[in-house]
C-alpha cells in the first residue's frame, strides 16, 4: 500500500458535534476536537469547520470549555420581526483578525443577501 501525505488540499466539515456529543461526554469530545485540530488543521493545514447547535445547556457547556482552542467562533441567531425571518451574526471570536463584535442582522431572499 502507498502511503499518501495529503497537505494543504481540501476541507473537512463536522456537521454537528451534537452527534459527536449525544454519545459522549464533553472531555472526551474535546479531546476529539483537539486531535482533529492537531492532526487535521495544524500538522496537514486543511480547512477544518465544525458545526455545534447551542440549543440545549450540555452544547452551551461544552462551547465554553473548547472556544479557547478554535481560531474562529461565530454564532448566529434568529428572530422573527414584521413578518420576516431576521438572521444574526456574531464574530466572538477570529484570530488574527480585527472583527465587531457586535450582532449583525441579515434577511436573505431569492435575489439577495441584505444588512438589516
Amino acid at each position: 500500500m502507498i502511503k499518501q501525505k495529503i497537505k494543504n488540499k481540501g476541507t473537512v466539515v463536522i456537521d454537528s458535534l451534537n452527534e459527536i456529543l449525544a454519545y459522549n461526554d464533553i472531555s472526551k469530545t474535546a479531546e476529539f476536537l483537539r486531535s482533529l485540530r492537531a492532526n487535521i488543521s495544524k500538522y496537514r493545514s486543511i480547512l477544518t469547520l465544525t458545526i455545534l447547535h447551542t440549543s440545549i445547556e450540555k452544547t452551551v457547556h461544552f462551547l465554553s470549555t473548547i472556544e479557547h482552542i478554535a481560531d474562529g467562533i461565530i454564532l448566529t441567531d434568529q428572530e422573527q420581526r414584521d413578518g420576516h425571518i431576521v438572521k444574526y451574526v456574531v464574530i466572538k471570536r477570529m484570530k488574527g483578525v480585527k472583527h465587531a463584535i457586535d450582532r449583525i442582522g441579515f434577511t436573505i431572499s431569492d435575489k439577495e443577501l441584505k444588512k438589516v
